[in-house]
């Protein structure tokens, strides 16, 4: 039966081949416009998500961006028993980064708080992600960044300058970051002992608003009412009620929803 059935089916091909050409060439182009379309969906929903604590990981954001101040991670820490951990990214733009004789322009180099390699999923090749960023002057690289700067050598102990003003020992090397995350960093300088890189004036300063700031929540907590906290301390502790509301994006929107920002 069934051989019959593709007898007659090669037989009216046969008789009308322009038709069946683009007809079977319209069907082919569809179905793989269909499969690029699934694929391409599928990544843009998949941001993120490979991190463990991605449900309750969220950034601090004002109704225009999301930068905020040095202090108000720990500020709101102490404050709120609904955050778990904060942890915050420091954005100084395009850095130089020098080993001996190398020296490259990096735009991939940040200062973040040690607690960040606990709340996002790092894999470390080398080092201990629980502790690599505790101490001053220390820096986790990316594999990318050890191999284009050490080759096959062990980078660990190596030291780096920044700007020809920090240095960094390095003290972990974590696997390259998936491009499906919303930030991709090949170098993480530890934020331990900030007052004396960047001092202490500075650092309690609200008009600084060049820091990420992200929160790991408790499990089943009120977004709209820890919100609503939130705006209210800070415009009680800054003594302006004009300052914009603020708000938690949770880690698997920031890909999809940050284009007003």
């Amino acid at each position: 039966m069934i051989k019959n059935y593709l007898k007659i089916a090669f037989a009216n091909i046969y008789k009308s081949k322009v038709y069946s050409i683009i007809s079977i060439s319209s069907l082919a182009i569809g179905i793989a416009v269909c499969i690029l379309l699934l694929l391409y969906v599928a990544d843009e929903l998949s941001y993120d998500r490979y991190n463990e604590k991605a449900d309750n990981i969220y950034r601090l954001c004002n109704k225009e961006d999301p930068f905020q101040a040095p202090q108000i991670a720990k500020f709101l820490t102490d404050k709120l028993p609904q955050i778990k951990e904060s942890a915050r990214i420091l954005i100084r733009g395009d850095m130089v980064v020098q080993y001996k004789k190398l020296k490259f322009n990096e735009p991939l180099a940040v200062f973040v708080d040690a607690d960040l390699l606990q709340m996002f999923s790092f894999k470390f090749k080398f080092g201990n992600a629980k502790t690599a960023l505790n101490d001053p002057e220390t820096i986790v690289i990316s594999e990318k960044a050890a191999q284009k700067y050490f080759g096959n050598e062990n980078p660990m102990g190596k030291l780096l300058i920044l700007n020809n003003e920090y240095k960094g020992t390095i003290t972990g090397v974590f696997e390259n970051m998936p491009h499906n995350s919303h930030f991709r960093y090949d170098f993480l300088i530890s934020l331990a002992g900030a007052n004396n890189l960047f001092g202490e004036e500075d650092m309690n300063d609200w008009g600084w608003q060049n820091f990420l700031v992200y929160f790991e929540m408790q499990d089943q907590f009120s977004k709209p009412e820890t919100e609503a906290k939130i705006s209210e301390l800070i415009k009680d502790t800054r003594g302006d009620e004009a300052l914009p509301f603020f708000a938690l994006q949770n880690l698997k929107d920031i890909h999809l929803y940050s284009s007003h920002m």
